[in-house]
């Protein structure tokens, strides 16, 4: 299970494809507050984003294999805050992928 929650950790690293072009980078922070339950907390700080809608999205597939996973099936409890600490909407377009207005 600690082997499934790394994975996964791996991809959640990866979940907005902005972050390859934003000029600014990207500051996770990850904890595992559970261990027993094999679930991690992660936190990504975003700075400099344009006002428009910011896409997130989280990979279908794993280096080196061509088979689609569902790896967002595993994110729940998605909050998402701007710079004073108000809560922002949140939609699930896709499976893979979020919007925030």
């Amino acid at each position: 299970m600690i082997r499934r929650a790394l994975v996964t950790l791996v991809f959640v690293g990866a979940l907005a494809h902005r972050s390859f072009f934003a000029a600014a980078p990207i500051a996770y922070r990850i904890s595992i507050p559970e261990p027993q339950h094999h679930w991690l907390q992660v936190e990504a700080s975003f700075v400099d984003l344009p006002s428009s809608a910011l896409e997130l999205r989280m990979s279908v597939s794993s280096p080196g294999r061509y088979s689609l996973h569902d790896f967002a099936k595993n994110v729940y409890d998605v909050h998402v805050m701007d710079g004073d600490g108000r809560e922002l909407g949140v939609t699930r377009g896709d499976p893979s992928g979020w919007t925030v207005a």
